[in-house]
């Protein structure tokens, strides 16, 4: 079942609260060994946790400049998230943006070298007629200028831009200090 668009500018558009959980977790690569930690919990909308809406930061200690911030879903009947905003912070690699439609004309073909910190949303990955959020949700990207100098300046703008509204539960980063990996 495909996400509406106006569905997902709700979850984009309303205040969301961190649900309690866990803090940061080591998460395994192929090799068996860890090089991401991540922080993962639920959001409630007005005391409802719909669809499985979720807030995700990982970040990489042997690369403390670099982080990306993501607001997702559950698919319903599908072991997978859907994309409805991602932030990346000085990326590991580079990205660009495809040509013709769904991708806006004022941001197609845009290129973003590794280390250019940008930013999706699913606002500019949606079908043209029935205005639903192709899958995965998230392609196209915009700039962010300025960058942000630190990681908390970073999480501060995401916090704003999803509109999370206690982002003090977010326990510290670990992007500049020592992870204990």
């Amino acid at each position: 079942m495909a996400l509406e668009l106006d569905e997902a500018v709700f979850y984009l558009d309303s205040d969301k609260e961190l649900a309690a959980g866990a803090g940061w977790q080591p998460k395994k690569n192929r090799a068996g060994s860890y090089p991401v930690m991540f922080f993962e919990r639920r959001l409630r909308i007005a005391q409802a946790m719909p669809r499985g809406l979720k807030f995700r930061i990982s970040v990489f200690p042997t690369f403390p400049d670099v982080a990306t911030f993501q607001l997702e879903c559950d698919q319903p009947g599908q072991k997978t998230c859907l994309v409805l905003y991602r932030l990346e912070w000085h990326p590991i690699s580079g990205h660009s943006n495809g040509l013709g439609l769904p991708t806006p004309p004022e941001i197609q073909g845009l290129v973003f070298l590794p280390g250019d910190t940008h930013e999706h949303t699913c606002r500019d990955h949606v079908t043209a007629v029935e205005r639903r959020v192709l899958e995965p949700g998230v392609h196209a990207a915009r700039r962010i200028e300025p960058d942000f100098q630190t990681y908390d300046a970073a999480l501060s703008y995401v916090c704003g831009r999803i509109r999370l509204i206690n982002p003090e539960a977010i326990p510290p980063s670990g992007a500049q200090w020592d992870l204990g990996v």
